[in-house]
């Protein structure tokens, strides 16, 4: 439920990996009740332990001029042993462009947590935001949030998948390179988009997914997200998430804008 939550937040702001085929055989078969398939997501989110992977999101239709465009790269762990004030299961650095609605030209942004404070690095204003309150990362720090694919680490990735109200397998499409199983989800909360997930068929981590949304007027759009240059597992030492404030940039513990 917490994923649906960032989703709203990053939504209510207005802002907002591929794997290369290298020639492997593809199974004999591939599951059909998706169901299954989203059984074998969640499987395969729960055995990671961290990831670097690019981001995009936007938004398309009626929300292309109502949901900025945010390009990001991300470092992110598996938090253990620490309080997980968020809910998200993980500790991580992203650095992003966000592009306002209307505006011409991308913030530079850097939001991250330890696991223990909170930052949000606003390079254009050489400022630095860190606390251990995660309210410090702001409107702006959420709408990162929000365009992550946080499933990967989340200790509850599809739960509110494999409990929605409709599931259907839509079919397969190649997302990035990525040879992709297609699946579409009405979720049970009230007032939450449907979705649609393209999962790998290699692996089955998630690759893209699209929110489908009707706006009051009746009037259709999407917000979506898609993963590229994923990498499994790398390497990765408590340093990578430590906040390293620039030369020249003032530091305040109040929250982003």
């Amino acid at each position: 439920m917490k994923r649906i939550v960032w989703l709203w937040l990053s939504l209510a702001l207005a802002v907002p990996a591929a794997y290369a085929q290298q020639g492997e055989e593809k199974p004999a078969s591939q599951p059909t009740d998706p169901v299954e398939i989203l059984k074998k997501a969640d499987a395969a989110c729960k055995a990671l332990k961290a990831v670097t992977y690019e981001v995009s999101y936007e938004g398309t239709g009626e929300l292309k001029a109502r949901v900025g465009r945010i390009q990001a790269k991300v470092v992110a762990a598996r938090l253990s042993g620490k309080a997980d004030v968020l809910g998200l299961g993980q500790k991580f650095v992203v650095d992003a462009r966000i592009t306002m609605p209307g505006a011409s030209e991308p913030q530079h942004l850097t939001i991250g947590t330890d696991g223990e404070k909170f930052y949000v690095v606003r390079h254009d204003a050489k400022k630095v935001h860190e606390d251990v309150d995660p309210a410090v990362l702001g409107q702006i720090g959420r709408g990162v949030l929000g365009a992550m694919m946080l499933e990967y680490l989340h200790p509850a990735p599809y739960d509110d998948e494999l409990k929605g109200k409709k599931r259907e397998l839509l079919g397969s499409k190649t997302i990035e390179g990525v040879d992709c199983h297609e699946v579409h989800v009405v979720y049970a909360s009230e007032g939450a988009p449907e979705a649609t997930w393209y999962f790998s068929k290699k692996d089955y981590v998630p690759i893209r997914r699209i929110d489908q949304m009707t706006l009051p007027d009746g009037k259709k759009g999407t917000v979506e997200k898609t993963a590229s240059k994923l990498e499994i597992n790398p390497k990765l030492d408590d340093d990578a998430f430590k906040l390293k404030v620039p030369e020249g940039y003032t530091k305040t513990d109040e929250p982003a804008p």
